[in-house]
Parts: structure tokens; sequence; C-alpha cells
């Protein structure tokens, strides 16, 4: 028989009006229907189907869908067929299947309810069009009122509609916001922490609600109404367990969605996740270990990945950081201390990160470093300075950190971290980010201390390195941290050594620009240094000075309605410095730039206008 003999014996064999005979012989053309379908070559399953539908299969199974006497479940379980097909989903909503299937999920016969939702949920996978529809069927709430009715009803029939039933929430709410809400509304998140505490020891069950409760905990509804059940207890619980390893990613991946609120990083450490995630990393030492691992380990190391990832989200609430800091005593503190030593990368990069988030108060990082902690960080930096930029950056950011308590600053020093660092910029690294928490580093360091802020500052090789960084396009980041870091070198070593270093490197445009920049911070930042160099080097920056964009800069500042007392106080110090000091003539002034000096004689604060009269004499 041809294909196309096929497809025509298959429409007619479905028909209802072709007489009492064809009607009584149904159930065996459904199943001949079904059987064709399934035991199709793949190649051709997609071709066949679609000249099947396109024939008019779809109408047919839709008229024996809304006719009361014909076998309904097994007509689902062809749908269901057709939906694994990703071309043809939109096609089954358009034949207006749904909302017969949507009214068939409320069937008290568990395999026409089981063959419903495989057959909505196939239709739903990775298709907007039928989350949607299904949505304003109200086929959400169906849903999760049939999980609701299922739970705790035994027997093999109810145990599959279960498994069935959250796979088609699964792909029903996956990343679709509206049904995502809808069954958050409708109690989803409960009834799935009852099934995950119910079901821990079957695991086709489990896995699924694992993944629907994964789902769920991505919108920002589901993970708020998480923290009102006990989900956290339930995963720990489970994590307790005699896991099986295609467990683990799920179950990880889900503790990683509910660990991004706070609430529930604080429930999770409280149940004690940290110490099953220790004991996970303690059994796969060997794994975890670079170079033992193997390409059959890749799988098991991914988990054990996903374990310090947690960790280090755990870490990043600031009441589960003191939970687990626990004075300098907690055991997830001092392992992952310990991990800065391990051979395997991955434990060192954890370890870096780790230390990095327990240094978010003075106390925490006063000792830390008193306990010797930099000596620990800083040989990762040396011996990995052209391999490794993940480490590079996890260890910066925990220096970056630790540096910026006063009291360790000069510690910090004295241990070579300035040493320690350079060789890094020598490396002509283009890594962006790692070059952001470098210059991030250098600027908590020299915050204070006159003798480092010189002695880099002096360094002409490193100012025009620096003055490159103030004009990249590629990362915000460094762009902002570079001028920062030039501005606060002047302010830091007040030395002229530093300012002519800057004014060689062609470090004035940066500043300059930097004193309009978007943060007010930034912006006094700016003017700070560029009065300071108009100061110390007057002749050597004049000619800086005299260029197109100083004068409209302190006009734009000047005449700004959202310029704070602070910012005009700050510029009209830098004008009168300059005029001072001959770095700028009154001669290089607009006469519109002298009338708002004047108009500021009058300002209303007393700073402003002390400020702004003095100049107007000089003028």
């Amino acid at each position: 028989m041809s294909k196309q003999e096929l497809i025509v014996e298959c429409i007619a064999a479905l028909c209802l009006s072709d007489g009492p005979d064809n009607i009584r012989k149904l159930p065996e053309n459904l199943e001949r229907l079904l059987t064709t379908l399934t035991s199709t070559a793949e190649e051709e399953q997609e071709p066949f189907t679609s000249a099947l539908v396109d024939s008019g299969l779809l109408q047919q199974l839709k008229s024996l869908l809304s006719n009361g006497n014909t076998p309904v479940a097994r007509v689902a379980e062809i749908i269901a067929e057709i939906g694994k097909i990703e071309s043809l989903r939109e096609k089954c909503i358009e034949a207006d299947l749904a909302p017969h299937l949507v009214e068939l999920l409320s069937s008290k016969d568990p395999t026409t309810a089981t063959q419903a939702c495989r057959a909505l949920g196939n239709i739903c996978y990775d298709c907007d069009v039928a989350r949607q529809v299904v949505f304003e069927l109200h086929g959400t709430d169906k849903l999760v009122r049939l999980l609701q009715r299922l739970l705790g009803v035994e027997g093999d029939a109810s145990q599959k509609l279960q498994h069935t039933a959250c796979g088609f929430l699964l792909n029903l709410t996956n990343a679709h916001v509206p049904t995502q809400e809808r069954a958050v509304e409708e109690g989803a998140c409960e009834v799935l922490v009852n099934y995950f505490d119910r079901y821990m020891s079957d695991p086709d069950r489990v896995l699924m609600v694992l993944l629907c409760l994964g789902c769920i905990a991505d919108s920002d509804c589901g993970k708020q109404k998480l923290t009102e059940t006990k989900v956290a207890d339930a995963a720990v619980k489970f994590l307790g367990l005699d896991t099986k390893e295609e467990l683990l990613d799920p179950t990880l991946e889900l503790l990683g969605s509910l660990a991004e609120n706070d609430e529930l990083k604080y429930q999770l450490v409280e149940a004690g996740v940290c110490n099953h995630l220790l004991r996970l990393l303690q059994a796969g030492a060997a794994i975890i270990n670079d170079d033992a691992a193997t390409s059959d380990d890749n799988e098991q190391q991914s988990i054990l990945k996903l374990a310090c990832d947690l960790i280090i989200l755990l870490l990043t609430g600031d009441e589960s950081m003191e939970y687990l800091y626990a004075g300098g005593e907690g055991v997830v503190f001092k392992q992952t201390v310990l991990w800065l030593q391990s051979d395997s990368s991955i434990l060192k990069i954890a370890g870096a990160l780790a230390v990095g988030n327990f240094a978010r108060n003075d106390d925490h990082c006063i000792k830390l470093v008193a306990d010797g902690i930099t000596a620990k960080l800083l040989p990762l930096l040396t011996k990995n300075k052209d391999s490794d930029y993940r480490l590079q950056h996890a260890v910066l950011s925990a220096l970056r950190n630790l540096a910026i308590t006063a009291k360790n600053k000069p510690l910090m020093l004295k241990d070579g971290v300035l040493e320690a660092i350079m060789p890094l910029l020598a490396a002509d690294s283009d890594v962006q980010p790692v070059i952001f928490k470098l210059l991030g580093t250098l600027r908590m360091l020299i915050d204070g201390q006159v003798e480092a802020a010189t002695s880099l500052g002096r360094n002409a090789q490193f100012i025009a390195k620096l003055v490159k960084w103030c004009d990249t396009v590629t990362h915000a980041g460094v762009k902002g941290e570079a001028n920062r870091l030039l501005a606060w070198l002047m302010k830091n070593s007040q030395s002229s050594e530093v300012a002519m270093a800057i004014v060689k490197e062609k470090g004035l445009p940066c500043l300059v620009t930097m004193a309009t920049a978007e943060h007010v911070v930034m912006q006094n930042e700016a003017l700070l240094a560029l009065t300071l160099i108009s100061v110390l080097v007057p002749a050597e920056a004049a000619s800086e000075f005299q260029s197109d964009s100083l004068v409209p800069m302190l006009h734009t500042l000047l005449t700004s309605v959202e310029s704070p007392v602070k910012l005009l106080v700050n510029t009209l110090e830098l004008l009168k410095a300059l005029l001072q000091s001959g770095a700028l003539s009154s001669d290089a002034l607009s006469s519109d730039l002298k009338t708002i000096v004047n108009t500021h004689c009058s300002h209303s604060n007393d700073e402003v206008r002390s400020r702004a009269t003095e100049i107007a004499k000089q003028l």
C-alpha cells in the first residue's frame, strides 16, 4: 500500500458518518492508526503525520472528542503522538482540540485523564501559543485541582497519572509567566511540596516534581510563595537520603533557584543544607580533582560544581553568611578556607569566592587578614597568572573586599599584595572582568596610603595603561574603575610627581570627561584631582587646561539645576585654583561663564556664595 493510500484509509476509518459498521470498528481503527503513527520510522514521522493532518485528521479527531460514545482516551493518545511534532502543535490549537482536551482533565477515568495530560503537555512543549490558549481555557486551574485530588491516591493508574500531570504542568508553565502565576494562585506550590515530601522514595515521580518545583521557583511569585511552604526542609531532607545521581542535578538546580531568595537562603542553611553539600564534595573528592577526572566523570564533576556554586550563592545572603561564619568557627567557613590549598581549580575558585563573601563587614575582614588569609590567596595569583582567569577574578574579588577595611590596607600592602598584582598588569591581559577587579583592588589598597599611591602613581607605564582603559568602550566597569583609580591616585598621593605623570600620559582629558559623569561621587572625585593638578603642576598642565573641553565642563556643572551644593563648591574651587595658579587665564573664560559666576554670588548656600564672590573679584 502506498503512503497516500494509507493516509486515505486512516482518515476514512475514523469517519463516524459511514454507518454503524464503521462505528463498531472505531476502537480497532483507532488502534491501527496509533500503531501506524508509533511504528513509522523516525525520519518519516514528521512528513507522514503532517500529510495526515493536511488530509483532515485533526478535524476527524475533534469530531470524535465531541462524541460521547467514542473511546476518547485513545483519541487523546493519538493527539499526544501528533503533539510530539513541533510543527504540528499550533495546528492542534488551530483545530480547536484544546477545549475538549481540557475538559477531559476532569474525567474520573485515570486513563482518559492521563492521555489528556499527555496530549496537552506535548502540544504545550515549547509552544507559547498553546500555553496561552490552555491558560485562557482555565486549564491551569483544572490541572492543579487534578494534582490536589490525586495526592495520596495509590495504584498504578493513579501513579502514572500523577507523573504525567506533573509533566504537563512543567511544559505548561515553563518560561510562561501567566501560567506560572495562575498555578501559584491555585496552590501549585503547596501541592508540589506535598508530593515532594510524600514520594521521595519514588524516583520517577520525585524527578517530575523536582522539575516542576524548579520551574515554578524560576518565577518571582513562585519563589515568594515557596518561602511560605516547607520546601527548604523537604529539599534538605531529600539531599540527606541516598539520592540517586540522576536526581542530584535537578535537586541542586531547585536549591539554586530557591537560594536566590534571601529568606529561603537562611531557611536552607538553618536546615543544614551545607552539611549535605560538603558531604557530597567529600565523597567526590577524587572526581572534583581536575587532574584525576576523565570523560566518564564529567557529569559527576558538573554536579559537584553545582554544589560549590550553591554554597557560594548561600553566602551572598547577609544572615545566611553570618550563620555559616559562626564567629570564625563555622564548619563551612573553615572548609572553604581549606579549599584555597586544594589541587582542584573548582574548589580553589569556590574557596576564593567564599572568602570574598565572608569579607563583607569590617570585623570579618580584620580577623581574616589577622589570621593570614592574604598569604593563602596571593599564591593563587602568582601560580596562575597565565592560566585560569576565573581563579584570578575570584581571588581579586576577595582581596578587594578585604582591602575596603581601613585597618587592613597597610597590613595587606606589607603582605605584598601590590607586588603580587602588578605582574598581572604586565601580562597584557584582555580579560575585562579580571582587569575590572584588579583596578578595584588597587583603588581600595591605595585609599589613605600615601606611599603606595605615590609609588603607583609615578609609574608612567602603569598610568599609560590606566589612561587607555579610561577610554575603553568594551566594558563599562573597567572604564569607571580606571577613571576613579586615576583620580584616587592624585587624591591619595597629592604628589607633584604623580600629577606630572598624569599630565604627560594625557590623563587630564579623562578627568575632565569624568567630571560630567553620571554619578555625582565620580564627578567630585574628578574635580578634586583636577584641582590638585592645577595647584601642583600649573605650568605643565596649562596647555591641557586650555583645551576646548574644560570651559564647557565648568559651564555645564555651574548651570545644571541638578548640581548639588557640594558639586557646585568643588567646581568653583577648581575654577579658583585654575585662575590663581595661572593654569587658566581669565581671558579663556566666556562672558557667559563670568555671568554665571556672578549669579552664584547671591546663592542661598554660604559656601557657594563665598567661593563665587572670591572668583568674581579675581575676574
